[in-house]
């Protein structure tokens, strides 16, 4: 009996790759469950989501790397067909359709404000403010890009409809992300 209590009582740790693919699983999963989470408005074909803002959070689980391996791996699964993705395309149209530029931007800005957040020193919520606020106008910058050049709209239409409309609401989750870093630290 004393051996099933001591088998109980025993902690186990994850190894540290498993750890990762663990997490970046997670990550991808709740990418995912973020775009689920949309609000549809007449004036942009972008949905607000909840991407970003996982992706701000998973700054500070996820090395720069991973948090790439997490986004491309929610892309791919959407790209095979999987209906993981806010505007509800599938395949490669995605790369067509008017959140494309805005995948792309998680990718990149994601691993380069975690490449910042690992040498950030002293870390403090003006910093981690910093940090997400400009993945956020990055993010917004590549999604605007897109719209601009792949999808058309040319570069005055789509700061209208690409990024304008979304700076209040990813000033909001910016802030919320880095107030998480006080629990997190």
């Amino acid at each position: 009996m004393k051996e099933y209590a001591d088998v109980l009582r025993k902690e186990y740790t994850l190894p540290l790759s498993l750890k990762n693919v663990f997490l970046i699983l997670i990550f991808s999963y709740l990418t995912f469950c973020g775009a689920m989470i949309k609000v549809y408005t007449p004036f942009t074909p972008v949905p607000f989501t909840l991407q970003n803002f996982v992706l701000f959070i998973s700054v500070y689980f996820l090395k720069e790397k991973d948090i790439s391996i997490s986004q491309l791996l929610y892309i791919l699964f959407g790209f095979i067909g999987v209906p993981v993705f806010a505007v509800g395309l599938t395949g490669a149209a995605i790369f067509l359709g008017p959140t494309a530029g805005y995948l792309l931007g998680f990718v990149i800005a994601g691993a380069l404000m975690a490449f910042f957040y690992n040498r950030i020193k002293q870390k403090n919520y003006i910093k981690i403010f910093i940090l997400f606020l400009t993945g956020a106008i990055l993010i917004l910058l590549f999604g605007t890009l897109h719209l601009a050049f792949i999808y058309g709209f040319g570069i005055k239409k789509a700061i209208m409809v690409g990024f304008l409309p979304f700076i209040f609401t990813d000033i909001l989750k910016v802030m919320a992300a880095s107030l998480i870093y006080r629990i997190v630290k």
